[in-house]
């Protein structure tokens, strides 16, 4: 590898600081709430610090492996436990990473492409709604590092890079469910660069390619035997997302047509995951904005224009093209077969594989672009270079501005109950919740993991035996009224009618009304509804 010129290490660093910042920044408030996938990653590591060795696989949020929940716990040793700290894990993976996106982009394409790439890699709203989460989404941590070591197995024939890549391709089956297809696209490439670029004996890059497997397996085994004897586990999950399933076939029908089959399906997530990056996205407001694409208008024109240009410059290299082109269009099976396309989670590889191509489009952009402006060549580097800045710092703002708080991202990430649990952490430990809600009980995840200091029980029509008389004998009694059970609170007060009232405001309707016995106080929240979240509580 070409050794780095002071110029651009600093920007190296530049860029892995900026990264870092951007993906720790006030994590217990972008994105707004906890999602139960979140705290099961907590409950989890709790359960890791109780108990010690909890083994490779959890049944929690369906079923995942739980290497990432002992780091987690390690972070809970050192920090605390918070809302903050559990993020902060899964982030501290993600940042791990960031030097191996751009180390691969360099050694494939070129430095200043690199440069570029990583820039939008860092401050793009999509790449930041995928990193700053708790769950196993933002848990690719050695995806980049393994197919960056790959590629150096492949360009210097060292068997240490075969070793390093193995082993960081096992830890992926350690991860998100949408990696752990990963081995077929390495064999795949590896494969396909024997036929193209095969100059020693066949035995040879087969030898070495056992070795990399090898380690893979070495690595990945406690989660292969565990998918062996525990198939219908281990499965589940991926049961209920295929379309070839009748779960996932079932659950197609209820948005698209009643007597769709799979290859309608098939034609449907095709159609939706190709629109994705410069038309219309992913609906979950966690991911994106409001079923934003994944690119805005200059990243597409970008995206375009180094996708059909990169074929013609690299087409003479084929190990590039390969590198490049193939996790791309590989990593779309993860929307393409699966429901409610398009995805950016399951497809989230390829989305980060965007960048790359952006890069390699504003690059040549800017060098064939150059070459007009004869006069002027100064003013139009200094132009090129702000269109690049601020169109990604202006996707850092859409992040932090809108998708991270805005109100659909309030309600998928379980809003209404941080903001429980931060007034009931203030009451007394042995304070008994009396819970009303249609849509969460008392122990849903969030709650389990924020209030696990707190006693509680489910009063709703839905979750439990509705009834507003207390049946505990505690004098510390607190009742939660979710917006749906607010016509409660007048009964609650006159059998409370020493109680005391505090107001507070934010933008997501009337959250809760709440009265407690022998503190006597009646707490309320209400919230002003608005598209996005531009004022914090």
């Amino acid at each position: 590898m070409n050794k780095f010129t002071k110029k651009e290490l600093l920007i190296f660093l530049f860029l892995i600081i900026l990264g870092a910042f951007l993906r720790i920044y006030k994590l217990d408030s972008f994105p707004a709430g906890f999602h139960g996938d979140e705290a099961w990653t907590g409950i989890e590591a709790r359960r890791v610090l109780k108990d010690g060795f909890i083994g490779f696989w959890s049944p929690a949020a369906l079923g995942q492996a739980t290497l990432p929940v002992y780091w987690t716990a390690k972070i809970y040793k050192l920090l605390g436990v918070s809302i903050f700290t559990t993020r902060l894990s899964f982030v501290l993976l993600s940042i791990f990473s960031i030097p191996f996106f751009y180390l691969f982009i360099r050694k494939i394409l070129t430095p200043r492409i690199a440069v570029v790439a990583t820039f939008f890699f860092v401050t793009d709203s999509v790449s930041l709604a995928l990193s700053r989460r708790a769950d196993y989404v933002a848990a690719n941590i050695s995806f980049f590092p393994a197919i960056f070591f790959l590629f150096m197995a492949y360009e210097t024939d060292k068997t240490v890079y075969f070793i390093t890549s193995g082993v960081l391709l096992g830890l992926l089956n350690h991860s998100y469910a949408a990696l752990w297809v990963t081995p077929i696209l390495f064999v795949f490439i590896w494969g396909s660069l024997l036929i193209t670029q095969g100059k020693k004996p066949f035995t040879h890059y087969i030898n070495k390619f056992l070795i990399l497997l090898l380690f893979y397996f070495i690595v990945a085994s406690p989660i292969l035997a565990f998918a062996i004897e525990n198939k219908d586990s281990f499965f589940s999950r991926s049961q209920m997302i295929s379309i070839f399933s009748e779960q996932g076939i079932n659950h197609a029908r209820t948005y698209l047509s009643s007597g769709i089959g799979p290859f309608g399906i098939l034609l449907h997530n095709l159609k939706a995951t190709l629109l994705m990056f410069n038309f219309i996205g992913d609906r979950d407001p966690w991911n994106t904005l409001s079923e934003g694409p994944i690119l805005n208008p200059i990243m597409g024109i970008f995206f375009l224009a180094g996708f059909i240009l990169g074929l013609n410059k690299y087409r003479h290299k084929l190990g590039t093209i390969i590198f490049l082109y193939f996790p791309f269009f590989f990593f779309l099976s993860g929307s393409i077969f699966t429901i409610d396309a398009p995805n950016i989670r399951r497809s989230q590889i390829s989305a980060y594989f965007t960048y790359i191509f952006c890069g390699l489009g504003a690059v040549f952009l800017y060098n064939l672009l150059s070459k007009k402006t004869f006069f002027f060549k100064k003013v139009f580097r200094l132009i090129f270079f702000l269109i690049i800045l601020l169109t990604g710092f202006h996707r850092t703002w859409i992040y932090f501005s809108k998708i991270s708080v805005g109100w659909t991202t309030k309600n998928v990430l379980c809003y209404q109950l941080v903001k429980i649990a931060d007034f009931v952490n203030t009451l007394p430990k042995d304070t008994f919740v009396y819970f009303y809600s249609s849509r969460w009980k008392y122990r849903y995840e969030t709650l389990r993991f924020l209030l696990a200091d707190y006693q509680g029980e489910d009063k709703s029509r839905e979750f439990g035996k509705y009834d507003l008389i207390a049946s505990t004998k505690t004098n510390n009694l607190v009742y939660i009224f979710l917006p749906e059970y607010n016509n409660a609170l007048e009964a609650v007060e006159k059998l409370y009618p020493e109680g005391r009232k505090q107001i507070h405001y934010n933008t997501d309707g009337t959250l809760l009304k709440e009265s407690d016995r022998g503190k006597k106080h009646i707490f309320k929240l209400k919230f002003k509804k608005d598209r996005y979240v531009n004022r914090h509580y």
